[in-house]
């Protein structure tokens, strides 16, 4: 559905992306911005007609709100941290990867200390003009994506996630992507490599086909009496 909008800077008709949209291009709301400010020191008259100044003041507003809101805060999420800094949300997921900036992964939830932040400017070094460096490309060295895994291991998406998640490896976000630190994944999925004798192992089918159990029973059975289990591509061996 196509959202018609009039551009409150210059006047014109466009295709707004948002039902909020209120300028027709980042150019128009940079010089609205610059208006307004303007006209709250002091320097520019408002001129009737130009620019509705209510609206325009509704973004300085939510800065001060904003600011007011975190003053007492001692924990961020990677959005306030990325507007107490001036940097897009993305950039604060970089430099947690970069290990640059501090932050506990929960799920679902990542929160940044604010002392943490204060600290990276108490001993920081004198800037220097950044060439093309290769730490990226070390860093990643040390980590396992998603797809390294599921190949290494011979399991799935979802089994992944699982493990990851019960033996508390903390994953790190870049863009789309997701990575696991590769010492932490050997200790704790080491056991999926050990090759084991599949004589001596039965899947489901098999002990349902022998033994006439369903496999909501049999699970409560290996639960109840502790039965050993593997994972062997993607199925559970009893």
């Amino acid at each position: 559905m196509e959202i018609v909008k009039k551009c409150e800077w210059c006047h014109k008709t466009f295709i707004g992306q948002m039902i909020t949209a209120r300028f027709c291009s980042s150019k128009c709301c940079d010089q609205a911005y610059r208006y307004k400010r303007k006209i709250q020191s002091g320097k520019y008259t408002p001129v009737d007609g130009n620019i509705d100044l209510s609206t325009l003041s509704r973004r300085v507003d939510e800065r001060k709100r904003f600011r007011e809101s975190i003053k007492d805060k001692q924990f961020l999420s990677p959005s306030e941290a990325a507007k107490l800094l001036g940097v897009c949300r993305s950039t604060i997921y970089n430099y947690l990867w970069n290990q640059d900036l501090k932050a506990k992964q929960f799920r679902g939830k990542t929160i940044i200390r604010r002392s943490d932040i204060e600290k990276l400017f108490d001993d920081a070094p004198s800037y220097k003009k950044r060439g093309n460096s290769q730490k990226g490309k070390k860093t990643l060295n040390d980590y396992y994506s998603l797809k390294e895994m599921m190949e290494k291991f011979k399991i799935s998406k979802r089994t992944v996630f699982r493990r990851c998640e019960q033996f508390g490896i903390p994953q790190i976000v870049n863009g789309r992507r997701t990575f696991w630190r590769k010492e932490d994944v050997d200790v704790h999925f080491a056991e999926l490599l050990v090759q084991y004798d599949l004589k001596d192992w039965y899947n489901a089918q098999q002990i349902e086909n022998i033994y006439g159990m369903k496999l909501a029973a049999l699970k409560k059975y290996a639960l109840r009496h502790n039965v050993p289990r593997i994972q062997f591509q993607n199925i559970t061996l009893y």
